[in-house]
């Protein structure tokens, strides 16, 4: 008995000072957590970033706030949605937010959310920056030239452009290579559209495509987009008839001779003879030698376009 009477005290106390303890511990895993973040740290300026996360809670969720405050500490950009119930994905107020749209400098990331027992939990407070776009013409056709000597057999396999990204055509995968270059070179979706499609490409860039016309050898310059079609014609939609089957990225633009240089994928694969192995596609350097003021194709080493069209180019800046 005495032994208990010494002992019981300290076991008490013991208890008084764990039990509060655990008690801290198991509010705090009742709080609301984010889990697989994609983290933003560095945009450049004008290109397209979407939040992915997701917040989970131990309760209900009650509200998601998101906002972007710049150096000031002025909230710039917000989104907030309720959600319905115990997780909540980010993806949802990515509409909400348009990172395109801020420009140079540094910024604050910040994500709460509510519960039915917790306030404005933080959990996210990430500093990033938006830089200035630096030439992104150059990069793209840089891009485009590192893949020259790409070759696969024609209708054996997918290509890498194709598989990663954009499609699965294992033949025409022309647009497939423009938008996995663009991709790479972080040109805008809304400059050049990701597709496999020569004409839904031209047709969802909008304003950044132009028509080509007797002014365009002025305006088309290295780096830019380059649309080919069968017969003289502008873009058409898809309800107007398929008039775009090819596209490449300008590479050189010589006006004297009348001659444009480009990079294209799915072409034929030319022999050290001159020849084309029209059993292979690959991606290399090809030369169309234009009539003046028309776009009309004259002279081709790619067997396809002589006598065909340049229809259009989308302006990469």
């Amino acid at each position: 008995m005495e032994f208990i009477r010494r002992v019981l005290p300290a076991v008490l106390l013991a208890a008084a000072c764990i039990l509060p303890a655990a008690g801290v511990q198991a509010a705090k895993s009742s709080l609301p957590v984010l889990s697989k973040l994609e983290s933003v740290d560095r945009l450049t300026r004008g290109s397209e970033f979407f939040l992915k996360g997701k917040i989970k809670s131990a309760n209900p969720l009650t509200k998601v706030r998101i906002k972007i405050i710049d150096q000031s500490g002025k909230t710039v950009q917000s989104a907030s949605a309720v959600p319905t119930g115990k997780s909540f994905s980010l993806k949802k107020c990515s509409g909400q937010l348009q990172f395109d749209q801020l420009g140079k400098g540094s910024y604050t990331l910040r994500i709460t959310a509510s519960d039915e027992k917790h306030r404005n939990v933080k959990l996210l407070k990430q500093r990033f920056s938006v830089v200035k776009k630096k030439k992104i013409a150059e990069k793209l056709i840089r891009t485009a030239e590192a893949e020259i000597g790409y070759e696969t057999p024609l209708k054996k396999e997918k290509t890498k452009y194709e598989k990663e990204t954009f499609g699965t055509n294992g033949n025409l995968w022309c647009a497939s290579f423009v938008s996995w270059c663009s991709n790479q070179a972080g040109v805008s979706k809304k400059t050049v559209p990701r597709s496999k499609s020569t004409l839904y490409m031209g047709t969802l860039a909008k304003k950044h495509y132009h028509p080509w016309n007797r002014n365009t050898w002025g305006n088309l310059k290295r780096g830019d987009v380059v649309f080919f079609s069968p017969k003289r014609a502008s873009l058409r939609f898809p309800n107007g008839g398929k008039a775009v089957h090819h596209v490449g990225i300008v590479q050189r633009v010589d006006r004297k001779r009348g001659i444009l240089h480009t990079v294209e994928g799915n072409v034929s694969k030319l022999l050290e003879d001159g020849s084309l192995d029209i059993w292979t596609r690959v991606v290399r350097e090809c030369t169309h030698k234009l009539k003046t003021g028309t776009g009309l194709i004259t002279e081709s080493d790619n067997y396809h376009f002589a006598g065909e069209y340049v229809c259009g180019y989308i302006d990469v800046r």
